[in-house]
């Protein structure tokens, strides 16, 4: 999406956009990575009213530089600011929410930590301890996320918002990156996905099944596990009844009466696919059709493997999925 004619759509974000229609004003900070051979693709031209952060992927943390040139800006206007990314990106959330309290927004904060390149907080970087050197780099998210609900509770706006937090795909290990041929070594990553086989970029559980949380204040239940799974698509439906407002046609199942109750929401088969392997989960079951590939050896078939296995819990059964 850097230098070529890509995007995810030819039209407005659908999240910005459902917002939008529904009263809120919509404000994104820290990483867009959804397309910007065009102005046309910019998040000011997709539903956003304001934006603030980089267009690409793995920038840097310190100079913000991506691809050979800095990828820092507000609103299509390049910047050049001293700082760490996740500490300035938590500024900035911060200051939309003191700008807009008591009115309806929707703030989508997509923090860079902990993708790489591996540099923590303090200018550490892997060369000192590569993995010590991650989890600073999650700590420092972390205590970000903590000053945004505090901006939220100075405010008194606490009580009515609902938080989300999630991951877009598994960590990177310390092993050879699918994209070997694109980056360098240097970018290998330091997560440990624990039991679940497979890492970013992979169809298996270590690359798709990430934690996540969803907490709004007197309305959902604290201390709950949902064992019921969410595909990211089921994040908007069940936002619409949660405020009211029928959503767009979208393929994703609302969740919300799995939010609110001990009710199963709806959830048809989806499909995860990557560099030719494919996976099709109805939950508690999976479908993986493997194809390896020669940037990445952690596919060691010699030729396209299908498996099919049991995922509904957690244990040594299904750590090969």
């Amino acid at each position: 999406m850097v230098h070529e004619n890509w995007s995810s759509t030819g039209v407005q974000n659908p999240a910005a956009i459902f917002f939008k229609d529904a009263g809120y004003s919509t404000h994104l900070v820290g990483k867009w990575h959804l397309g910007h051979h065009t102005q046309a693709y910019l998040p000011n031209r997709r539903g956003f009213d304001s934006f603030y952060g980089f267009l690409g992927g793995g920038i840097g943390y310190y100079d913000h530089v991506f691809a050979g040139g800095i990828d820092w800006q507000r609103n299509g206007v390049t910047l050049e600011e001293e700082g760490y990314s996740t500490e300035l990106i938590a500024h900035e959330a911060t200051r939309v929410i003191e700008q807009n309290s008591g009115q309806p927004y929707f703030l989508l904060v997509a923090f860079n930590a902990p993708h790489t390149p591996i540099e923590g907080p303090g200018g550490k970087k892997p060369e000192h301890d590569g993995r010590n050197t991650y989890l600073e780099m999650v700590g420092s998210m972390d205590k970000a996320i903590g000053q945004i609900i505090s901006a939220l509770t100075k405010q008194g706006d606490l009580a009515n918002t609902l938080v989300i937090f999630f991951s877009d795909n598994g960590g990177q290990e310390p092993v050879p990156f699918w994209m070997e041929w694109l980056v360098p070594p240097t970018a290998d990553g330091f997560a440990n996905n624990g039991p679940l086989r497979g890492n970013k970029g992979t169809i298996y559980e270590g690359g798709v099944r990430v934690p996540a949380a969803i907490w709004w204040p007197n309305v959902l239940e604290s201390e709950r596990a949902l064992e019921q799974p969410f595909h990211v698509a089921d994040l908007l439906p069940p936002l619409g009844e949660a405020v009211g407002f029928t959503p767009l046609d979208l393929d994703g199942e609302s969740q919300w009466r799995s939010l609110i109750s001990e009710q199963q929401g709806p959830r048809a088969p989806f499909i995860v696919a990557n560099m030719g392997s494919e996976a099709m989960i109805d939950w508690p079951w999976k479908l993986a059709k493997e194809v390896p590939h020669p940037s990445c050896q952690s596919f060691s078939p010699a030729t396209i493997t299908t498996f099919i296995g049991w995922i509904g819990t957690l244990g040594k059964q299904m750590t090969w999925l």
